[in-house]
């Protein structure tokens, strides 16, 4: 019984971790539509050419990643 509760509570730490990292993306970027994969990849090449430190650059691209990991 407690194997399957360990991959039940490993599913739900997950799909946190994924909602948690989709809200603060949408909080910082206002465009609600890019939870999808398209969304994802037009947000990743928008990064490339838009005036932002490269330290804000670095952390929306490691969140873009990790949603697409978490996916």
């Amino acid at each position: 019984m407690r194997e399957p509760r360990i991959l039940v509570d490993s599913r739900a730490d997950l799909t946190r971790r994924r909602t948690m990292a989709i809200n603060q993306i949408k909080a910082y970027t206002h465009l609600w539509r890019l939870t999808r994969k398209s969304g994802m990849t037009s947000l990743t090449a928008l990064l490339g050419t838009t005036d932002l430190s490269a330290h804000i650059r670095r952390v929306l691209i490691e969140m873009i990643t990790e949603i697409d990991e978490l996916n």
